[in-house]
């Protein structure tokens, strides 16, 4: 199986590419694939998959799939077709231009690291603490004084590095660290 790729560039010419055993189920028109283009990879979308390919040269094969599922629906393939038609523009240059650049299907909420305080210390213990490391000691003061989890890079304003620091007073079982998603801006 072969696929006709259009790239974003200032041309009509699409180009010949061999489609691998494991994505010959998956590619079909519309799909955005990565594939060598002059001495690197770059991003295009199959424009034409054939059975038989008339190019005598040698086709190199697509490298992978940019989706894991179709992101252009037919509806939005007739339009892009219909777009570069009409404004006598490459199909890759349309394509560009309609997707979105940060468009990924592969995309997860990002994760952030929050701390919260295991247990009350005894004076003594922070006291020895407070002698052997100051930071720790601030820190864990700042995280026993708050109502709630805290999010790690807010201690930011007391360390460099308060991440390995939360870190250190988990291993001494005075904070719980954990994972949490969060919304963008938070």
């Amino acid at each position: 199986m072969f696929a006709e790729v259009a790239f974003p560039i200032s041309n009509f010419q699409t180009f010949s590419y061999s489609i691998p055993n494991d994505l010959i189920k998956k590619v079909q028109i519309g799909s955005r694939v990565v594939a060598p283009f002059g001495n690197r990879n770059s991003q295009g979308i199959v424009v034409e998959v054939l059975k038989e390919n008339s190019y005598k040269g040698k086709i190199k094969p697509i490298s992978s799939l940019v989706d894991d599922i179709q992101v252009v629906t037919p509806e939005l393939w007739k339009l892009i077709s219909w777009i570069s038609d009409y404004y006598m523009t490459p199909l890759g240059q349309v394509t560009k231009t309609v997707l979105p650049n940060n468009l990924s299907t592969r995309y997860s909420p990002s994760k952030n690291w929050f701390v919260e305080s295991s247990c009350s210390t005894d004076q003594s213990t922070l006291e020895q603490l407070k002698k052997r490391a100051p930071k720790q000691y601030l820190i864990l003061n700042k995280i026993q004084c708050s109502k709630s989890c805290l999010k790690v890079s807010s201690l930011k304003l007391y360390s460099s590095s308060p991440l390995q620091i939360c870190k250190s007073l988990e291993k001494n079982n005075f904070v719980r660290l954990f994972k949490k998603t969060t919304a963008p801006n938070t």
